[in-house]
This record gives C-alpha cells, sequence and structure tokens, in this order.
C-alpha cells in the first residue's frame, strides 16, 4: 500500500523537533511493513504524540477510558510521565478512517527521543488489519 503524510496546519510555524523524529520512526515502521509514500497516494496517514503525567487518566466518549492513570510505586524517586504515539490511515476519497493505532509507555527518565522508535512500531504493529483500532500499553519501562 502505498501512503501519503497528511499536511499540517497552515500557518502555525514550524513545529516541534520531536515531531520530525516521530514523522521518520513512523516512516521507517512501515517501511519495514512494505509501505510506501507517495504524495498522491490513495490513503494519508497523520502521527501525533503526547506526553502527560501518568498519574493523569484519559477518558473518551460514553466512559469509554482511553487511558488508565498510574500509581507511583514505592519508593519510586521521580513521576512517571505518559507517552503516547498515535496514528491514522485514512482513505483520501472517502474519508474513511482504514486504521488507527496507539502506543504508549510510561517513563520516569526516558526522553521522547528515546522511545519514539519503538513506539512508532508498536503503533503500526497491526495495520495490516483494516478498520481496527489498537492501544499498545507498557508501564514503567525506566
Amino acid at each position: 500500500m502505498t501512503l501519503a503524510w497528511a499536511s499540517g496546519p497552515a500557518g502555525k510555524g514550524e513545529p516541534p523537533a520531536v515531531y520530525g523524529a516521530l514523522r521518520a520512526a513512523v516512516e521507517k515502521a512501515l517501511q519495514d511493513r512494505g509501505f510506501r509514500f507517495s504524495d498522491d497516494a490513495p490513503a494519508i496517514i497523520s502521527a501525533g504524540f503526547a506526553e502527560r503525567p501518568a498519574s493523569i487518566s484519559l477518558e473518551g466518549t460514553a466512559g469509554r477510558m482511553l487511558s488508565d492513570g498510574k500509581k507511583q510505586r514505592l519508593l519510586q524517586n521521580c513521576q512517571d510521565r505518559m507517552m503516547r504515539v498515535r496514528i491514522a490511515v485514512i482513505d483520501r476519497a472517502s474519508g474513511e478512517n482504514l486504521y488507527t493505532g496507539n502506543a504508549q509507555e510510561s517513563h520516569c527518565h526516558a526522553q521522547a527521543i528515546d522511545v519514539l522508535d519503538r513506539l512508532a512500531k508498536d503503533a503500526v504493529s497491526d495495520i495490516h488489519a483494516p478498520g481496527k483500532d489498537r492501544t499498545n500499553t507498557v508501564l514503567a519501562q525506566d
């Protein structure tokens, strides 16, 4: 399958450096699974990265839990942060969501750049299952 990157919002300036690294990590993870990239591809991909305190839960529509909060471990000397990558593949012609993948990890010391490759790989790990929405969570890597 061939994919095209979604364009970013116009007039917003340069995105933070982490987004260039995110795009490179997602592109590599997809190329490893046989995907190619072209500006006129029939499907569009977008990717996002978020970081928040791991103790905060995220709730979606109808009370559906998107991400549980994590309690601090006994004798833990720092506050965990949850790092999350989300990708979406959309059919250009119909607007149908073909795939949504999420991967998240909690970390005490690691920086975003340290985990992007692994999160991108996890977020696309079952991309050959169209119409699927998945989340992979790994807690306390460091």
